[in-house]
């Protein structure tokens, strides 16, 4: 018998709307029809997942623009800082909201 997998944002047509660290976004399916989000998800995998220039990039090309932007003051803490672990937090559970079989 084989195990029935979750679909992802990859097996859906329409946006997928994904809670990470209390910020909702929501994904369009097309964004995975995008080369650079392509390059950087196989960088990410590589080993690369270490540098902070590919995930800024990686989190401004799949959120947009004002998605990023409310993302970012959302994460805030009270005091203006934006702690690296908190993103790094948020970058995971949208990786495993996108594929959660992974």
């Amino acid at each position: 018998m084989t195990a029935k997998k979750t679909p992802t944002v990859f097996d859906q047509d329409k946006p997928k709307t994904i809670t990470s660290c209390g910020v909702k976004v929501t994904l369009k399916p097309e964004v995975f029809d995008d080369w650079r989000i392509v390059e950087m998800i196989a960088d990410m995998q590589d080993g690369d997942n270490t540098s902070p220039q590919l995930l800024v990039r990686f989190l401004r090309t799949l959120l947009g623009r004002d998605q990023y932007e409310r993302a970012m003051r959302e994460l805030e803490e009270e005091d203006g800082r934006l702690p690296v672990s908190r993103v790094t937090e948020f970058l995971t559970g949208l990786m495993e909201g996108i594929d959660p079989n992974s």
